[in-house]
């Protein structure tokens, strides 16, 4: 199967408009030198055309896990189109040892990169201002 997509990884990068009214971020799904999609995200959940935050965060990682997800998924099904357990036991379980090593792992891997919680805020940073400024 020939990929027609940017190959991977992809990653979200993420950039804070903690001024915006209302404050917002931009979730950037990329590869290491492209821009492949922009996700916006509102933290005050008003305006009903921009996705709320917590919604945007697994969208991008969704999306950032796409080339990952399609090659677990193409491994899965050639490996249990080919490797249909038949015959004896000790041949059985040295085919779910590769099933387990070659395919279950990786795609419980890119499940997890889909679906972990990010380590992205939720809510927008803000530079704190002392109250009182120090007399020189």
């Amino acid at each position: 199967m020939n990929a027609q997509h940017t190959p991977g990884p992809w990653r979200v990068e993420v950039w804070d408009y903690p001024c915006a009214t209302p404050p917002r971020q931009e979730l950037n799904v990329q590869t290491a030198d492209r821009l492949l999609a922009t996700l916006q995200c509102d933290f005050s959940e008003e305006n009903p055309f921009i996705i709320p935050h917590a919604e945007a965060n697994a969208n991008a990682r969704l999306i950032a896990a796409a080339p990952e997800l399609l090659e677990a998924l193409n491994k899965a099904v050639a490996y249990l189109e080919a490797n249909r357990p038949a015959g004896k036991i000790r041949e059985i379980f040295s085919k779910l040892n590769e099933l387990e090593n070659g395919v279950i792992k990786p795609a419980r891997a890119a499940i997890a990169k889909a679906t972990s919680v990010p380590s992205v805020p939720s809510v927008p940073s803000v530079p704190s201002v002392p109250s009182v400024f120090p007399v020189a």
